[in-house]
């Protein structure tokens, strides 16, 4: 086999010959002698408009039978056993190297059949019968397939490099088809990059508050779990209310302080993250619905039991990620979720929810029970827990722990009740049951709590 090297747009090309091979009629027995100048005949559509392969609705397609049958046949035979079969004529097998994901034309087979085979790397084709349509096929080339006549295509490596051997008559010359614009393989990979978060707060401030302010060459992540919290950017001013986020681009000084009237509990996060379209994030008040804030509990419960439970801090990028990822669909579609101050009105919850929640708010101070709700709703147990979990996104025992929790919290930032009063208000069984649960929920115990608030 000689090898000589071409110059091509879409890589360094290595190619042989092979002479006197049997090629199967059945497949080829239509593949005639073409004599061309030994100029590359080159055909110019510029009604072609292609740009991205691997996006919109072009999937990649597993090669078979079926899905192949508009385009061709494949080969069960490897290339070399296909072609020593049935009658010898005079074809080349032309071995290509390929490692550019981007291209700029396509091959024409014309009144010929082309075989392709796979001999190293994986490799993608693409395949399209009428230029008018620009309708490309992707297909993982897997197997040896032959082309029919009168078809454009081009291989694509979708990982580095790939090789390939064709198959065609000897004198045939490759048609090439220009496009005006290129068009590439993207695979699946991130185009937001957290690459570490480097602080984690819950952040528990009285009234009064402030923090002068400051600017650093990361981002910054403010999510407000109670109260108002005023931040200025650049001398621009933002409110955010509960359940409000922000996020701090690099280099933008900002300011944070609460009113003179109440304390502002709220998440910090620090990180950085390679992000090429940074102002979708910065300088926007961000909603966050019950899955959203479902998100960030779990990021500060990971951060809690990260020396107890595996690859926490993975977990935490994760869930960071996709609150950054479901914040910029929803801004992008503009499909934003009202600003709540209760759970009450999340996801125009269903009537049967909202008497439970009203239940449970009016009954806090009380012992409540599953049989006590059903009771007063006038339905099932299950059914009750099946549709509050659905609306809610927590449990129905969650929910009153959680709603319990909250208002221990605002007792001992705004009361003077000592914790065995505060757990009787609130509706705790027992004070030590009381100091366990809030340890649990927010990694500190109530007195801790309140020196810090006191600070």
């Amino acid at each position: 086999m000689k090898y000589s090297r071409i110059r091509a747009t879409h890589g360094v090309l290595k190619i042989g010959k092979l002479n006197n091979l049997w090629v199967y009629p059945d497949y080829l027995k239509n593949i005639t002698v073409i004599i061309v100048s030994c100029k590359i005949l080159c055909i110019i559509y510029n009604i072609f408009n292609l740009y991205l392969i691997g996006y919109g609705d072009n999937m990649i397609k597993n090669l078979n039978e079926l899905t192949f049958k508009n385009f061709g046949t494949i080969i069960n035979n490897n290339l070399n056993q296909f072609c020593n079969l049935g009658n010898p004529i005079n074809i080349d097998i032309q071995e290509y190297e390929i490692s550019s994901s981007s291209l700029d034309f396509f091959y024409f087979t014309g009144d010929m059949n082309i075989i392709i085979n796979p001999s190293a790397g994986i490799s993608l084709l693409c395949v399209f019968t009428q230029p008018a349509s620009c309708d490309i096929s992707l297909f993982l080339l897997d197997k040896t397939v032959c082309l029919n006549k009168n078809l454009y295509y081009n291989i694509i490596p979708m990982y580095k490099y790939c090789k390939i051997q064709i198959a065609h008559n000897k004198l045939y010359t490759l048609m090439k088809c220009f496009l005006p614009n290129p068009i590439s393989y993207n695979n699946i990979s991130p185009s937001i990059d957290i690459k570490e978060i480097l602080t984690l707060f819950y952040q528990d401030k009285g009234k009064g508050f402030k923090f002068k302010g400051e600017k650093h060459d990361f981002w910054e992540f403010t999510y407000v779990d109670y109260g108002v919290l005023h931040t200025s950017i650049d001398n621009k001013l933002y409110n955010l209310r509960q359940g409000e986020a922000i996020f701090y681009g690099k280099n933008q000084y900002h300011s944070q302080w609460s009113g003179k009237e109440n304390g502002v509990c709220f998440v910090t996060i620090s990180f950085i993250m390679d992000f090429e379209n940074p102002d979708i994030l910065t300088n926007n008040v961000f909603q966050f619905d019950n899955s959203l804030k479902k998100l960030v509990d779990d990021i500060t419960y990971e951060f809690r039991n990260a020396g107890r439970n595996y690859y926490s801090n993975d977990l935490m990028i994760c869930y960071f990620k996709e609150i950054i990822i479901k914040l910029i669909r929803n801004r992008k579609s503009c499909n934003f979720t009202a600003s709540l101050n209760t759970d009450m009105k999340q996801h125009n919850l269903n009537s049967l929810v909202l008497q439970t929640v009203k239940f449970i708010n009016e009954n806090i101070n009380k012992k409540i029970n599953m049989d006590d709700i059903s009771s007063h709703i006038h339905i099932s147990k299950s059914y009750l827990s099946t549709i509050f979990k659905e609306n809610m996104g927590i449990t129905i025992i969650n929910y009153i722990n959680n709603f319990r929790l909250e208002k221990s919290k605002e007792l001992i930032r705004s009361t003077g009740y000592n914790f065995t009063q505060i757990a009787q208000i609130a509706g705790f069984k027992s004070v030590h049951y009381f100091s366990r649960l809030f340890k649990s929920k927010f990694g500190i115990t109530p007195t801790e709590y309140a020196k810090s608030i006191r600070k």
